[in-house]
């Protein structure tokens, strides 16, 4: 594959981040126009991950009319009773009745009905996979619907478009992905590649989280929910602090008495699959949490997860107090005067006193925002914004501002001895009202796995 000269390039991530599409922007950007110049450079055959799902445009000439593609794909199962592992491939989309599809001609092609393609207006579109499992059988379905969560439901039913099998049945679903149309595509890609079925039929399988990634489970307690954020990596350090590579394993900074540790040891989740409880403002508690990795400087450079009550004491006193960070090396000096007295004349020398130079500290928090947490009162639900998710770098926030100089005849000077923002990082170091936050004793959360 070649560059094309004088055209831009630009890379965009089709959801999780496991695919790639790579695309010459002509004189426009934005997905969304109709008179965007784009189109993707890379054939169909390069770059097509099963169940891969697609905006693409159709046509020659402008206006464009854009179209929904599935990639066709395979599945690896195991019937209960069965000693042996099958496979299975489904290149037929199936659909609600509010959903056209139109086949396409291209036999053998990576895309579903012969590179056939979902028609598409501006509203959301999501991708499932359903298994199917009767007494002498099972059967595979890709299922493109307008409608949200149908992978909720557990145990799962079958929608509008397929068929029942005669007898006896269960049902499982998964989300495969999703495209949402706000002023342009953007597709949300849960997962690609060939699928593998658990062999429990009946439960609806999930996929393993990325890095970080949050979600929010009702509680068995009314107006209670469980916030959940799976286990990452942070590099820390740079500058002149040595790097650092951190394994986050609990949550560090939560309300008091919320966390629940969990016993399961291979679980994707911090604390072995436990979690932090939170309500709603109605149910005391707050409409808007942040999920942030939080470290300071000058106590630590370790990452610190936090699950954080917007406007809370925690809110407050988390948040970095400037922008300028610095540090200065203090120098006092003493200037004596010599005299020489043929010819006279007299030598001024400046003398450093190693022993009282001083190093004026001048940090600053940092707190990196994962996810934030919006209550729904409409739906009496959590709505999830990811806002970074995969290995994070937290870099040195550090830089030198140079030497400055005082005279020691004309007293210490206050700049010389205290830290600009020492009220702040008082604070920072002190009792968080109404939160716990990690003291030193007891297991670390998050390990340094650095030699």
């Amino acid at each position: 594959m070649s560059l094309q000269p004088g055209v831009g390039y630009s890379f965009r991530s089709s959801g999780s981040g496991t695919t790639l599409d790579i695309i010459p922007s002509l004189y426009s950007t934005t997905i969304g126009d109709s008179s965007a110049a784009t189109s993707n450079i890379l054939d169909d055959s390069d770059f097509i991950n099963q169940f891969l799902i697609r905006i693409v445009d159709t046509g020659t000439s402008m206006p464009f009319t854009q179209v929904m593609k599935v990639a066709a794909g395979g599945h690896i199962y195991l019937r209960n009773g069965e000693a042996c592992d099958k496979t299975a491939f489904t290149n037929t989309i199936y659909h609600d009745t509010a959903i056209t599809v139109v086949n396409g001609s291209t036999a053998n092609s990576h895309w579903c009905n012969d590179d056939g393609y979902v028609e598409i207006s501006e509203e959301s579109y999501y991708v499932y996979a359903y298994r199917v499992d009767a007494l002498e059988e099972s059967f595979f379905y890709i299922y493109v619907s307008t409608t949200d969560n149908l992978d909720a439901a557990c145990p799962a039913t079958l929608p509008e478009g397929i068929t029942a099998p005669t007898g006896d049945y269960t049902v499982q679903c998964l989300k495969v992905g999703s495209a949402v149309y706000s002023g342009g595509w953007t597709v949300y890609q849960k997962l690609v590649g060939s699928i593998t079925w658990p062999s429990a039929s009946g439960s609806t399988p999930t996929a393993s989280p990325e890095q970080f990634q949050t979600r929010v489970l009702p509680d068995a307690e009314e107006g209670v929910w469980q916030v959940q954020v799976a286990r990452g990596r942070v590099i820390t350090g740079g500058g002149r602090q040595a790097v650092g590579e951190y394994d986050v394993q609990g949550f560090a900074i939560y309300p008091t008495g919320s966390l629940t540790n969990g016993s399961d040891s291979e679980s994707p989740y911090v604390n072995q699959g436990g979690y932090v409880e939170i309500a709603n403002a109605d149910n005391d508690g707050a409409d808007t949490w942040g999920v942030y990795i939080v470290s300071n400087p000058s106590e630590n450079n370790y990452p610190m997860l936090a699950v954080i009550a917007d406007g809370s004491d925690a809110d407050i006193k988390s948040q970095p107090w400037t922008t300028r960070v610095s540090w200065i090396d203090v120098c006092p000096y003493t200037v004596s005067v010599i005299t020489t007295p043929t010819p006279p004349y007299e030598v001024y020398l400046k003398s450093y006193d190693s022993v009282s130079n001083q190093h004026q500290e001048n940090y600053n928090c940092q707190r990196i925002k994962i996810a934030m947490l919006y209550w729904d009162s409409v739906h009496s639900n959590w709505i999830v914004r990811q806002w970074l998710i995969g290995s994070l770098t937290n870099p040195s926030i550090e830089w030198w501002n140079g030497n400055r100089e005082y005279n020691s005849e004309d007293g210490i000077p206050s700049w010389a001895t205290t830290t600009d923002y020492q009220t702040e990082q008082d604070a920072w170091l002190g009792t968080w009202t109404g939160y716990y936050k990690w003291n030193g004793s007891g297991a670390h959360p998050s390990t340094n796995i650095l030699p």
